[in-house]
């Protein structure tokens, strides 16, 4: 970490190395964690997604933070009034959809933000209706020096002998 922080300070300054630095550990915290509990430990395939969603996080973070300085601070919420402020204008019938379409292309952070919101929303909805029911999410395991294997379930397991 001390390598990354001076390469990310050398790159983007102290404060904003700090920042990203701080990412990166609550990330990779909360990965780990989630890791341990629904497979027992971190696989090659976690790890890998966990290097993706890290990766794109990181980049968020980079755009929102080279727009607080051209903003004056405070990029995200200035960005998602605008998107909020379109959308009533849209509703209101004070602009028609080109015209709210032309605004934020116009505007590369609000493009962005918009984007990320909308196939964030659709993998939701996609998750929900479509995917695969949560198999995978164990509610118990039980282990013991009796039993050599791990059981996974999604009951309370029966009691072992």
């Amino acid at each position: 970490t001390v390598s990354s922080f001076a390469v990310a300070s050398l790159a983007y300054g102290c404060a904003d190395a700090m920042l990203l630095i701080l990412s990166v550990i609550l990330i990779v915290i909360f990965s780990g964690r989630y890791a341990n509990y629904l497979l027992g430990g971190v696989m090659g395939d976690y790890l890998g997604a966990t290097i993706c969603v890290t990766e794109a996080v990181l980049l968020g973070v980079l755009v929102l933070l080279d727009g607080a300085d051209e903003r004056g601070g405070h990029a995200f919420l200035l960005i998602l009034y605008r998107i909020v402020s379109l959308g009533r204008e849209y509703w209101a019938g004070a602009r028609t959809f080109p015209q709210v379409m032309d605004e934020v292309q116009t505007d590369d952070p609000t493009s962005a933000l918009l984007r990320f919101l909308l196939v964030a929303s659709f993998t939701a909805l996609w998750c929900r209706c479509v995917g695969h029911p949560p198999v995978f999410v164990r509610t118990t395991v039980v282990a013991n020096k009796d039993a050599p294997q791990i059981r996974i379930a999604l009951s309370p397991p029966a009691p072992l002998p």
